[in-house]
């Protein structure tokens, strides 16, 4: 299996991980809960959100289910403590990095997000299979 395959699948295993540990992206929030749950993570755009989980990826691997929640929790904090103009910064530096990969890794990043939102809309449990 191939670095960049081993970087995607894990990529999406994340992904589903974050995304059910916080309800709010479960469902629709009213205008309130989107400025307490997740509201900049929402403001971020399709390829700063992928960089985000491939980010985020990097960070936990090699790291148990607890280290991972604990993580987790420090940047939702973090986020949450963020100014405007550092969450402004934030989104220019995932959108850096997102520009600075190549076509390739993009693409294939693209159709994991891709299948794996499917699969959670169509009530999968986030897993791929082997």
């Amino acid at each position: 299996m191939s670095v960049l395959r081993q970087s995607v699948l894990a990529f999406s295993l994340l992904a589903s991980t974050l995304l059910l540990s916080h309800s709010a992206f479960a469902r629709p929030a009213s205008d309130a809960q989107h400025e307490g749950r997740g509201g900049f993570f929402r403001s971020l755009s399709p390829q700063q959100k992928m960089m985000f989980f491939v980010d985020m990826r990097k960070a936990t691997a090699g790291m148990t289910d607890e280290q991972r929640q604990a993580y987790r929790l420090e940047r939702r904090q973090k986020f949450a403590a963020m100014g405007d103009n550092e969450k402004r910064q934030f989104a220019v530096k995932l959108q850096s990095e997102w520009d600075a990969l190549p076509a390739d890794q993009k693409n294939e990043i693209r159709q994991q997000a891709m299948a794996w939102r499917d699969r959670m809309r169509n009530g999968g449990d986030g897993q791929q299979a082997q």
